[in-house]
């Protein structure tokens, strides 16, 4: 990595607020969209509203074109097309953020169009989830994202197996092993480091931002209470890390992930 990298990846304390403020706009935004939900009927309502209300909150812009992909869309890892009709019986997958200042929020939820994870669909997420809570237990200055790859993929497979398969469930991934790394660098660009990722290698220091967004996507069928559900699904769910010397800070705390909480924004 470049001396001039070095210098500029690690966040000071006004880059971190900035960044909590991004993710604070972000969150409020998604909150909204969630309450709203039934209004909607594609992709592009979805996404307008969401942006809209980022917007409306922010003077420094999105940090990228949002991903709004619902059903087979959200195994497709850069839709941008966000202009097919949702239908109730699918997953939704967002991956959206804004800026402030010179600092990006970057984030994916993914949640149920009905409002109500099925039993299949709540498996999958919390697989999903676990992976990414593990990844952040683990994540500190010192470790490499390398090291997080491994915790990362090592819990969602092992989740697909014990808690899929073993149940009867059967499954197809659009990959193998891992669809993608669960973690870039962030900073002054959204995607920041050097453009091939070297510093996935490199111990990482404090101060350093990275993403956390591990995902799963595939076409998954399973019986449960005497119903089968065969859906194509695709869940990602990311937050946005700050490295400290002990462990480190999820700037997205603050922004509802968990099944109990989006079900219950969704419910109006």
């Amino acid at each position: 990595m470049t001396r001039h990298l070095e210098l500029r990846l690690p966040l000071d304390k006004y880059d971190i607020a900035n960044a909590r403020k991004a993710q604070e706009v972000t969150g409020e935004g998604f909150k909204a969209m969630l309450k709203n939900f039934g209004d909607f009927k594609n992709e592009c309502q979805i996404q307008g509203f969401l942006e809209g209300k980022m917007l409306m909150n922010s003077p420094y812009g999105l940090s990228y074109p949002s991903i709004v992909a619902s059903g087979t869309n959200s195994t497709i890892l850069h839709y941008m097309k966000n202009d097919d009709p949702i239908s109730k019986n699918e997953m939704m997958l967002i991956d959206f953020g804004v800026r402030w200042m010179t600092m990006h929020a970057d984030i994916t939820r993914s949640f149920p169009v009905s409002g109500k994870f099925n039993p299949m669909q709540k498996i999958l997420y919390e697989i999903v989830l676990k992976g990414q809570r593990e990844v952040e237990k683990f994540a500190c200055a010192g470790k490499t994202v390398e090291e997080l790859n491994e915790v990362c993929w090592s819990v969602i497979n092992e989740g697909l197996e014990n808690k899929f398969t073993a149940a009867g469930g059967k499954h197809k991934l659009r990959y193998k092993d891992r669809p993608h790394g669960v973690s870039h660098l962030m900073g002054e660009q959204e995607h920041d480091g050097d453009p091939f990722r070297n510093y996935a290698k490199q111990p990482m220091k404090a101060g350093w931002m990275i993403s956390n967004e591990p995902g799963l996507y595939g076409e998954f069928k399973i019986r449960l209470g005497g119903k089968t559900y065969d859906e194509t699904i695709g869940i990602r769910i990311e937050d946005n890390l700050v490295m400290t010397s002990k462990g480190c800070l999820n700037l997205s705390s603050i922004i509802p992930k968990s099944v109990r909480e989006i079900e219950r924004l969704m419910e109006g």
